[in-house]
């Protein structure tokens, strides 16, 4: 024998406000990871180009590399690829329905190649990507639905 289950919602405005605001944190969120992932990629683009500057020849496990220095003020040229494998992004929700994304180059070297030291010149890396990627990165928040305010395209 089958017994009836009744149930009922009080507050429903309450209970559709904070669904919406989970619902605004998830596409913030996911705009979030699409634009640190597009500076990310770009970084890693740069970081593979050939370096522009004086020529070099190493020598690693017996083995001659020859290859381009990178000049100044230019995108570090890539000799083993520490520096493009060491670079990670991190996305996290904020309480208010937003999100805060990270890219950090974890390499030892790589705070010294994007600020330089007294010794080199900056070989700046992330910085300069942010920079020329800042249109992408408004334009995906904002697209409709992302965030109120910030546009309705």
């Amino acid at each position: 024998m089958a017994k009836d289950f009744h149930f009922s919602i009080d507050n429903v405005p309450s209970l559709l406000g904070k669904l919406s605001k989970i619902e605004r944190s998830l596409v913030m969120q996911r705009r979030m990871v699409r634009a640190v992932n597009l500076v990310k990629n770009n970084v890693v683009r740069k970081l593979n180009q050939k370096g522009k500057g004086e020529p070099y020849v190493r020598y690693f496990n017996g083995q001659r590399i020859e290859g381009n220095a990178s000049r100044p003020f230019d995108p570090p040229a890539t000799f083993m690829g520490e520096l493009k494998n060491n670079i990670y992004v991190d996305v996290r929700p904020t309480s208010r329905g937003g999100a805060v994304g990270t890219i950090r180059a974890t390499a030892p070297y790589a705070k010294a190649l994007e600020f330089g030291t007294t010794n080199m010149q900056p070989r700046p890396f992330l910085h300069p990507t942010l920079e020329e990627n800042k249109g992408k990165i408004k334009s995906i928040f904002r697209k409709k639905g992302a965030y109120r305010g910030l546009g309705k395209k």
